[in-house]
């Protein structure tokens, strides 16, 4: 079995046997990086999740699903003009 990337890490940190890092607008935290391990995606306050929330860790070494991204959420842009 191949390990998962936990490359979305910038920068990492380690709390209560997970591994989290920033992603652009919110972050993501990983339960490892072996197969059947998570990575859950979250978004700060402003901005709203597109895409999958939770990917596993799969056979082949890649995560299902896609990458989600963080959208800023209108009420932001309006404030930012």
């Amino acid at each position: 079995d191949k390990n998962c990337s936990l490359r979305d890490l910038s920068p990492s940190l380690v709390e209560e046997n997970r591994v989290c890092g920033s992603v652009s607008g919110g972050g993501v935290c990983y339960s490892g990086d072996s197969v059947g391990s998570v990575a859950v995606y979250f978004c700060d306050d402003g901005y709203s999740l597109e895409g999958d929330t939770t990917r596993e860790c799969l056979s082949s070494g890649l995560w299902n699903g896609t990458t989600p991204q963080c959208v800023e959420t209108e009420a932001v842009q309006g404030l930012m003009n």
